[in-house]
């Protein structure tokens, strides 16, 4: 999904637009669209010498010659642009025959093209195909001759200038030099060769080179060294910690037979803290039936006789080696290491993931590979991983050219390895990973500043972002700041969860399995809290307002969502259903139910899926109606008219009044036009700020977040099936409920409404003490024998649980909390019940 907007640059010279993605940050992250076609022959005179460390063809430097003409008339000042009126942009090859030509030639900037373009296969289609050459001119403006990005697009001339017609492939950050001169570490005169027959600070031919491997042993030492003291992290390990099989890489090298080793049958080959490596890789449909797999018939063998190295993929030898490059005797490997026909092995070591990747010296990363017969290391032009120097005399000004920090891992989100759930655990909890892309060897550690290096950045990335904003372990508290920084480990873990419910597995049984080792992590730095089914006790009841990605009001339905069987959780965790899920973004308001007690029933065959969850709050019947999909506008974008009634009691309201809402999901897939279901209030958040009606803004809005629940065959017992969420006055429809004696209904909602609403108005002021209705107090005594069992039963946890507990316990008692007065004859409020949630 994408939202656009027109820049013009100061010059006037440039009409474009920038799709921006939902997640960008600001129009740099955004994908160009030429709206006016720059000329196909530039006015002589418009281009200034710029020279390149490696070289560039002819029609490189006519292009990148016309950038530097567009940088000096930027010197010159705003008079000068305006009178030139010179576009930000410019056709750089005219045809595809013309940049493959630049390619073969072994042009730097056409070989960087060459790694990203996607051209037609068949020759004849290229006639009228060209790559222009653009960037922002506004974002220029505002960096003056410093931080540049410039985008490449193919689009074909023959057919109308449309934005589906215009494909930005590449885009190149321009790093000014002075700015890094430790990053590159790349002198700017042609160097020696090195022993490949290659300029030294280029890398080699292949991810597996000797360049490749002398890079990689360099990180590792400077990691383990740690002379600049920003790697402490990156060498904390368990104490004496080995898992219980290894593979011997070592001697695998020298006799061509990989023996695995255990530690209960040769306890005396292993030292104290030894040192091994770990390989993720995906197992795609070919492993299952083709990896050479451990099971409990081939155990002794693969101890006494090994296996051949020409049985075993690819991706394993290539491991061997990386480990030979290292100087490590020891490797594990998953399929290798675990009896994968013994659940009782599995469960066991499966439970010791955490520890497995957490100890080893360095987790090995086959990102590219589908399948472990494609191996980690991939040959490459040298120069794909190798800055593009770029100096422009004129203006004394050199920069670096490199791909664009925000597309610089695209390889994470892209690759196959980065798909998976498991893989994604190994990733969070590795110390140190060695990522094998189809470009370039990538470095990662937890070091506290430039964790990322690369054949691109031998000496460190120079960015900001984390993998595209993903979140990364390990999760530290500062002594002194423990609150806020376990503020933070929350946010990071319900960001995780996110991404985490996004990555595929090949059972859904894992679902929870392979995500225990990141909790087992986050539970060392929240010691005080309990991890239950995929959430922390402590946010509980709020974490529990998740949805399922997609399931917007309007497409309700429309996805086929599932709870698949067997079911590994209960239905009020999101680790119930096998799609991506998202947390409720809006801002909350304070909690309105009470988390009484969680069990899990440890004699069931699925303990997880019966862990049961007792609440107190407040429940409403509602019924919910949907019309058919109407499609508005040139997009289509789907609407349905939707009505929600409020039994007993209650009222009914529709989505297409202008003033109020209404927003509902559904967990699994169910094509409905009525339904019927309770709803239990979650929280409920007040409206703020100044206002002159209801509709002040979304986030001012008086707001009550609730889950949908089915009942079970058991009394009180009930089923999540998705959520409610109501604004503004429709919240006061859900608290309060007619008596059967009000003779007029109407008259009797409108008063009450407008009360709310004057007071809604009114400015409040931040002093002002909350205080609680009778009903609410008589609640709290009601619940006193409760508190105090909160009180007598600590265990071992502190005390700053303890007061989130009993926080719990009070918050069905702000719901009423703050109500102006009004004439309640014809109304009553809700009294809180007990349910049992499964």
């Amino acid at each position: 999904m994408f939202r656009s907007q027109v820049i013009r640059g100061e010059n006037k010279g440039l009409n474009a637009s920038v799709f921006i993605d939902e997640d960008s940050k600001s129009p740099t992250d955004g994908d160009l669209f030429v709206i006016d076609p720059p000329p196909m022959i530039r006015p002589s005179g418009q281009e200034r010498f710029v020279a390149s460390r490696y070289g560039v063809c002819k029609t490189c430097e006519s292009v990148l010659g016309y950038l530097g003409y567009y940088a000096e008339q930027l010197v010159l000042g705003k008079k000068a642009m305006e009178r030139l009126k010179l576009p930000a942009a410019a056709v750089h090859h005219p045809s595809l025959r013309s940049f493959k030509e630049g390619f073969l030639s072994g042009c730097h900037l056409c070989v960087l093209l060459g790694y990203y373009i996607r051209a037609p296969e068949n020759e004849e289609e290229h006639e009228g195909v060209l790559i222009e050459m653009c960037w922002a001119s506004e974002q220029t403006l505002s960096y003056g001759l410093g931080e540049v990005r410039v985008s490449f697009a193919v689009t074909d001339s023959r057919q109308e200038r449309s934005r589906a017609n215009y494909f930005n492939f590449l885009r190149l950050q321009l790093w000014p030099a002075e700015q890094f001169p430790n990053m590159l570490d790349l002198p700017t005169q042609v160097p020696d060769l090195n022993d490949e027959g290659l300029p030294i600070g280029v890398p080699g031919i292949s991810t597996g080179s000797l360049t490749s491997q002398k890079l990689a042993s360099e990180w590792l030492a400077r990691c383990e060294r740690n002379e600049d003291g920003k790697h402490d992290q990156c060498n904390k390990r368990g104490a004496a910690y080995v898992p219980r099989r290894l593979l011997d890489a070592q001697s695998a090298m020298t006799t061509s037979v990989l023996r695995l080793v255990s530690q209960g049958q040769q306890a005396d080959v292993f030292s104290t803290g030894e040192r091994y490596l770990t390989l993720s890789h995906c197992w795609g449909s070919w492993g299952p039936s083709g990896l050479p797999v451990l099971k409990s018939e081939n155990f002794d063998e693969r101890h006494e006789q090994g296996l051949r190295l020409d049985q075993l993929p690819q991706a394993f030898l290539d491991a061997l080696e990386v480990a030979k490059w290292l100087g490590v005797r020891w490797l594990w490997i998953d399929s290798l290491c675990i009896i994968q026909n013994s659940p009782q092995d599995w469960r066991h070591e499966a439970s010791k993931m955490s520890q497995v990747y957490q100890n080893a010296i360095l987790n090995i990363s086959a990102v590219d590979a589908v399948d472990a017969r494609e191996g980690c290391f991939r040959s490459r032009h040298p120069l794909v991983a190798t800055p593009l120097m770029l100096r422009l005399p004129v203006l004394d000004q050199t920069w670096w050219a490199t791909i664009d920090e925000r597309n610089m891992f695209d390889w994470v989100k892209n690759s196959p390895i980065s798909q998976r759930a498991w893989i994604f655990q190994e990733r969070q909890l590795a110390r140190r990973i060695l990522y094998f892309t189809g470009r370039e060897m990538v470095w990662e550690c937890w070091a506290q500043d430039q964790p990322f290096a690369s054949e691109t950045f031998p000496e460190g990335v120079p960015v900001a972002n984390r993998f595209m904003g993903h979140t990364t372990l390990p999760i530290r508290v500062n002594v002194g700041e423990v609150q806020a920084e376990q503020e933070n480990i929350y946010s990071m873990w319900n960001t995780l969860v996110e991404t985490y419910s996004t990555k595929k597995l090949t059972k859904h049984t894992d679902r929870l399995v392979a995500i225990a080792g990141v909790a087992s992590q986050v539970q060392d730095q929240v010691p005080s809290d309990s991890y239950v089914v995929g959430f922390w006790r402590s946010k509980l009841p709020q974490s529990l307002l998740w949805t399922v990605r997609g399931q917007d009001s309007d497409l309700v339905g429309e996805l086929e969502i599932v709870r698949p069987e067997p079911n590994v959780a209960p239905t009020w965790s999101w680790a119930s259903v096998s799609r991506p899920i998202k947390w409720f973004k809006k801002k909350r308001g304070d909690p309105v139910a009470a988390i009484a007690d969680i069990q899990l029933d440890s004699e069931s065959s699925n303990p997880t899926e019966q862990t049961a969850m007792t609440v107190k709050g407040y429940v409403r019947r509602v019924k919910l109606w949907q019309g058919d999909v109407e499609r508005e506008g040139i997009l289509e974008f789907e609407r349905r008219e939707r009505k929600l009634t409020i039994e007993d009691g209650g009222k009914s309201v529709t989505a297409s009044e202008y003033r109020d809402s209404f927003y509902v999901t559904v967990d699994t897939a169910r094509s409905w036009t009525t339904l019927q279901a309770s709803c239990l209030f979650i929280d409920f958040r007040k409206p703020e700020g100044k206002r002159t009606d209801f509709n002040f803004d979304l986030e001012s809005k008086a707001c009550i977040n609730g889950l949908l629940l089915e009942p079970t065959d058991a009394a009180g017992t009930f089923r999540r099936i998705g959520t409610l969420s109501v604004e503004g006055s429709y919240t006061v429809a859900m608290k309060y409920r007619l008596t059967p004696d009000c003779h007029d209904p109407t008259a009797a909602w409108r008063e009450l409404e407008e009360a709310f609403e004057q007071a809604w108005r009114a400015p409040r002021s931040r002093s002002k003490e909350r205080h609680l209705s009778i009903e609410s107090e008589e609640w709290l005594m009601e619940n006193e024998s409760e508190n105090e069992l909160y009180e007598s039963d600590k265990g071992d946890k502190s005390v700053a649980v303890e007061a989130t507990q009993r926080a719990e316990m009070d918050g069905p008692a702000k719901l009423y909390a703050d109500d102006p007065e009004h004439d309640e004859s014809c109304f009553e409020r809700l009294v809180p019940q007990t349910l049992r949630l499964i």
